[in-house]
């Protein structure tokens, strides 16, 4: 799992990755030797990975969880924006296997290691090509925290900020993980969670232009939010389309 690393071996004779920010740790000599070291100069692996993504946006969606940003990822696939190639909540499957990896629920401290990277990069490039001409989006709550390693590989984002009021969303996920089902935390948990998401978003649209979608305007006003997504994004859906999208976010009022 450490084929994107670069490994140099030191002077007491462990294995060590020299890639900026990995937290791989020092590997001993038989476990460096089974694995794919890359001894290519810094940069030459992910610039040919960078080379096979598309030069079109990529859409984010981020919100909280339980913040209706699920809802508004199933509202763009309905506009004809694909999310994944299976997807659930409007969110990619394998996208989430890769962050969970990178930070399991409700851990909110992630370990973003050089394979996790090159996951992300392989996803993104994979994303893309199964995209075609349909604009490619993403969602899942970690990118509140974890967006930046998505800008590191393709900086064309279009960023959508589902927001809803913090204290809200931290009792919808402390009443969710009560569920007998779903994911599950203790109340400390989800509010840490919560508020380490909130915080890290906040830091990463200070100065990033993007679309801010009021959860509560979503479901008082579902056809002209939609309508501003529509038009953040340059989409341009049949009619049929449209009338999906808007009458999707019915649902999610009972879901609150």
């Amino acid at each position: 799992m450490v084929r994107d690393c670069q490994l140099e071996q030191r002077d007491d004779g462990l294995w060590y990755c020299t890639r900026p920010g990995c937290n791989l740790p020092p590997l001993p000599r038989r476990m460096a030797r089974n694995c794919a070291v890359d001894r290519q100069p810094a940069g030459v692996a992910s610039s040919n990975l960078q080379s096979s993504i598309s030069t079109r946006p990529l859409v984010l969606v981020l919100g909280l969880h339980r913040s209706l940003s699920s809802c508004l990822a199933e509202c763009l696939e309905r506009l004809g924006v694909f999310m994944g190639r299976q997807t659930e909540g409007g969110e990619c499957q394998r996208l989430r296997y890769i962050l969970e990896a990178v930070m399991r629920f409700p851990r909110c401290e992630p370990i973003v290691r050089c394979s996790d990277r090159g996951a992300l990069r392989r996803w993104l490039s994979d994303h893309f090509a199964a995209a075609g001409e349909r604009l490619a989006g993403a969602k899942y709550p970690h990118l509140c925290r974890l967006a930046a390693e998505i800008e590191a590989i393709h900086p064309d984002l279009k960023l959508i900020h589902v927001a809803r009021p913090l204290d809200d969303s931290i009792e919808s996920l402390v009443a969710r993980s009560a569920r007998a089902t779903g994911l599950h935390a203790t109340r400390e948990e989800c509010e840490t969670l919560q508020r380490s998401l909130h915080d890290s978003l906040r830091e990463f649209l200070r100065d990033r232009p993007h679309l801010r979608v009021a959860s509560e305007n979503l479901l008082r006003f579902p056809a002209r939010e939609i309508d501003r997504v529509i038009e953040y994004l340059g989409l341009d859906p049949t009619p049929d389309e449209r009338a999906a999208a808007i009458e999707h976010v019915e649902p999610a009022r009972g879901e609150q």
